[in-house]
């Protein structure tokens, strides 16, 4: 080593401030951590659609009579209900804020009618052999078609973005549309026999009107899929059929079981 330059590093030393430290060495910049967002996951979609599987605990129309009876005129009708409680049709849900959701619902129901007409007209005169009245049995076969439109609104018990199995309960309006009736008659008078396919007339020629309300169950799967079981009750505040011995019901309890998606 040099000793001129050793004798010039002491000497600048010499000089420094008491108080002099070193200056740190540059510390290299810590990694930037990585801000995540963790996203909240919709339990209640925000619009979810599916098909419905529906069973009545009782048919539309229920077993019916009607009876008349003057000194030249009797009658009497008897209606048997032979109708399916199984009915399918589709729903649409719309999340809303604070644990609502509104669903629009459709359902199909069928279901057949067997009804026998008897009317006697005039006096039998006793002192003759044959009968003078005038008898004529009918008997008809109908299948009708329901169409069922609701507009109910839902509450869950849980927020749409809170995870498990969520209970709910719901209510509205609810519109019945029958557009197919399909009737095959056979009239027998004096022994003769006719046949025709006219429609049995409905009572209300529009929208019968009733109120919905039901309780249910929505289960989520890993897969996307929402299972919802619910339990429906109807009031109709109208009779699709309320004439001699149709008689349409007003209550009606339904079980339905939705697969959305």
């Amino acid at each position: 080593q040099n000793p001129t330059n050793s004798s010039q590093s002491l000497g600048y030393l010499l000089y420094l401030p008491k108080d002099y430290k070193p200056a740190d060495a540059p510390k290299p910049d810590a990694p930037k951590q990585e801000q995540t967002t963790l996203k909240k996951v919709n339990y209640v979609r925000r619009i979810s659609a599916g098909g419905t599987f529906g069973f009545l605990a009782l048919v539309p129309v229920g077993d019916g009579e009607f009876a008349s009876a003057t000194n030249v005129l009797s009658r009497k009708d008897e209606t048997k209900s032979k109708g399916s409680p199984i009915g399918f049709g589709g729903v649409v849900q719309v999340a809303l804020p604070r644990k609502f959701a509104v669903a629009g619902t459709y359902n199909i129901h069928a279901s057949k009618l067997e009804t026998t007409k008897n009317t006697i007209e005039g006096v039998d005169n006793p002192f003759t052999t044959i009968d003078e009245r005038k008898i004529t049995d009918v008997k008809e076969n109908s299948s009708i078609k329901y169409r069922d439109f609701g507009i109910l609104v839902r509450r869950y018990d849980k927020d749409h973005t809170k995870q498990g199995v969520r209970v709910f309960v719901e209510g509205g309006p609810t519109f019945r549309a029958v557009q197919s009736i399909r009737t095959t008659r056979t009239t027998t008078v004096a022994g003769d026999t006719k046949t025709d396919n006219k429609p049995i007339d409905k009572s209300v020629q529009n929208l019968t009107r009733g109120w919905t309300g039901g309780i249910g169950v929505q289960y989520n799967d890993d897969f996307g899929f929402r299972v919802v079981p619910e339990f429906r009750y109807t009031r109709w505040m109208d009779k699709t059929f309320n004439k001699d011995s149709y008689n349409s019901r007003k209550n009606q309890f339904e079980v339905i079981l939705s697969i959305t998606f």
